[in-house]
């Protein structure tokens, strides 16, 4: 049985569990997992693991040459459809000094809403899935599908293993569709489902002059003052009416094809561009200190839109940068762009799934303005890609009081149930 009577058993079973499931987000948001720095990931792998086993998932923490993933498995009936979720448990820093309502890493449920680090990104769009997932098995243990959920200990770094951990995920089930549970619901609150994500280039720059600090007053306007340098090159990055100078920069890129279904449709079009995400060098500290730095460095950002290469924009706007003297330039991350055809019929699945997990119609967004590795998720399981965004459009992820709405957390296990509901209905009529 894969009708509405399904969906209404388990949409009453997920409410009547509501409580216990928070339960579980605040003890998963309570542990750190802060991939930057590595604090608590390990612990968070192995907490996560021992969540898939009591959903009813054969749980493994797989090891990498970074931070583990998790992988949980519910083989289905031979030539059932094979249905991949993705998810990631690392987490931005944060520290209670940063101006939190509460400490990040001690969530607190007030107004409706769950606070605190990686709430709403992305442990609790991941447990959602869980817990929707165990729901409609648990509800209909027969159901002909295939699943897997694998979460990154990654994302916030790039999602440098992943590509391994999907290899190894192949070879064993493959996949026929990947649904990707990250980002934010269109901002008026609609059933959620986006075509794909621009890419990422992440570089570190630095820039050198003398050997050391000089006294501002005997050395100033006679040796190479670091900061100087280093804004220099990166004015050069732009040309005077703010296009992307660097040579070759957008080859390749797609011209837009925005979904007539896309209510931002009108809105501007996402394009590539190169920003800068932090700079430092010289005194930072209170007072003055009247010298000549010798040493400055900058945080860059590329990001980039389906057609380009990440890899390629990386190597060009390094070798840009270091055309200026004293300056030297290191790609620390890439991720691909990716875009899922407007065609596909997963997109119309999909949709309506999800359309009736959240009783309204569904938005299609044509592109993520951030950030996933659904390129990596294409590539290694050889499928369609889908983000199916499971928080709200102001969750404030990254930030202070990052939070996740508990209305949207219901909503997320409802979505889960339902996309893999109408996946395996799917086959049924299809062996009929």
């Amino acid at each position: 049985m894969t009708g509405p009577a399904l969906l209404d058993d388990v949409f009453a079973r997920l409410d009547d569990d509501l409580d216990a499931a928070l339960a579980v987000l605040a003890e998963h948001v309570a542990q750190p997992s802060v991939s930057s720095t590595g604090e608590g990931v390990r612990a968070a792998a192995e907490q996560l693991r021992a969540r898939m086993e009591a959903c009813g998932f054969a749980g493994r923490v797989v090891e990498t040459a970074g931070h583990p993933a998790v992988v949980g498995r519910r083989p289905g009936p031979p030539g059932a459809p094979r249905l991949v979720f993705y998810g990631h448990y690392d987490v931005q820093p944060a520290a209670a000094a940063d101006g939190w309502s509460s400490a990040p890493f001690a969530p607190e449920q007030r107004d409706g809403r769950v606070y605190g680090r990686g709430s709403a990104d992305n442990k609790g769009q991941h447990l959602a899935v869980l817990h929707g997932l165990h729901a409609l098995l648990a509800a209909h243990p027969g159901l002909p599908i295939d699943l897997t959920v694998i979460v990154d200990g990654e994302e916030e770094i790039t999602s440098p293993s992943l590509g391994p951990v999907l290899a190894a995920h192949r070879s064993a089930v493959g996949a026929d569709l990947v649904v990707a549970t990250d980002g934010a619901l269109h901002p008026s609150g609609a059933p959620t489902v986006v075509r794909g994500c621009r890419g990422l280039v992440y570089l570190d720059v630095s820039a050198v002059g003398a050997d050391r600090d000089l006294h501002g007053g005997t050395y100033g306007g006679a040796v190479d003052n670091a900061v100087t340098l280093l804004v220099g090159a990166l004015a050069s990055l732009h040309a005077a009416d703010g296009t992307v100078a660097v040579a070759g920069f957008a080859d390749g890129a797609l011209a837009p094809d925005p979904d007539p279904r896309d209510p931002d449709g009108r809105r501007p079009v996402l394009v590539p561009h190169v920003g800068l995400a932090g700079i430092g060098g010289g005194h930072q500290g209170p007072g003055m200190k009247t010298v000549v730095p010798h040493r400055a460095h900058a945080k860059v950002e590329c990001r980039l839109v389906p057609g380009q290469s990440a890899v390629r924009v990386g190597a060009l706007v390094a070798a840009h940068l270091e055309r200026s003297r004293g300056v030297s330039a290191r790609v620390i991350g890439v991720t691909e762009p990716y875009r899922c055809a407007p065609g596909d019929p997963v997109l119309d699945e999909v949709a309506a799934a999800i359309g009736s997990a959240g009783g309204a119609e569904p938005v299609v967004v044509t592109s993520l303005g951030g950030t996933l590795p659904l390129a990596v998720l294409a590539e290694g399981l050889d499928a369609p890609v889908l983000l199916v965004p499971l928080a709200g459009a102001d969750q404030n992820n990254h930030g202070v009081d990052e939070n996740l709405r508990v209305d949207d957390f219901r909503y997320g296990m409802r979505a889960a149930a339902a996309i893999a509901a109408a996946v395996a209905r799917r086959s049924e009529e299809e062996q009929r």
